[in-house]
């Protein structure tokens, strides 16, 4: 199994709880010297820890995985993509903001985006063109930034799929062979 480096995650659901380090190392059973070698990416989150953190606060343990961080980084990329081929950002420097700051990171991109947005209709009144799209984008990209921006989680259909499950008896372990006896 590789080693998961979540700190910036782990740093802002501590935060989101309002918690202090001691406060969340307290409810882990750990040292708060550890939690603060694992929020600066020092240390990886252990299985352990992962299992009492979804534990104590119903947290899925996808929030600590790294493709939200493989997503991110390939947005930044794509946004980013003539300051990289000038090398004024290196692969290290992506990683590194993607990682560490995500929030920085998104905000970066909500600001590339409506660069994108207002040079596109500069332009297009330029040419006179003026088109009405506003800030419009792609039904594929409304789609991707809603499911984007709530995790992947949607609170009716995930409580109405663990309704389902019970209902039918689904356990972990067993999901795809009983809901192929289902259908």
């Amino acid at each position: 199994m590789s080693k998961t480096y979540a700190g910036a995650r782990l740093r802002r659901l501590r935060e989101e709880r309002r918690m202090s380090q001691a406060d969340l190392a307290r409810v882990l059973g750990i040292s708060p010297s550890y939690l603060n070698q694992m929020e600066h990416d020092s240390r990886p989150l252990t299985v352990p820890v992962l299992l009492r953190l979804t534990e104590a606060f119903g947290v899925d343990p996808g929030f600590f995985s790294e493709r939200d961080t493989t997503r991110l980084m390939a947005d930044l990329r794509e946004a980013l993509a003539g300051e990289i081929t000038e090398a004024r950002i290196s692969a290290a420097d992506l990683r590194d903001l993607a990682t560490r700051l995500p929030g920085v990171a998104k905000v970066l991109l909500d600001l590339g985006r409506r660069n994108q947005q207002l040079s596109e209709r500069l332009a297009g009144a330029a040419d006179g063109r003026d088109r009405d799209r506003g800030t419009a984008s792609s039904p594929h990209e409304e789609i991707r930034d809603f499911f984007y921006r709530r995790q992947n989680y949607l609170h009716d259909i995930d409580v109405a799929a663990e309704r389902l499950a019970d209902e039918i008896g689904i356990r972990p372990g067993e999901v795809i062979g009983a809901l192929t006896a289902r259908l």
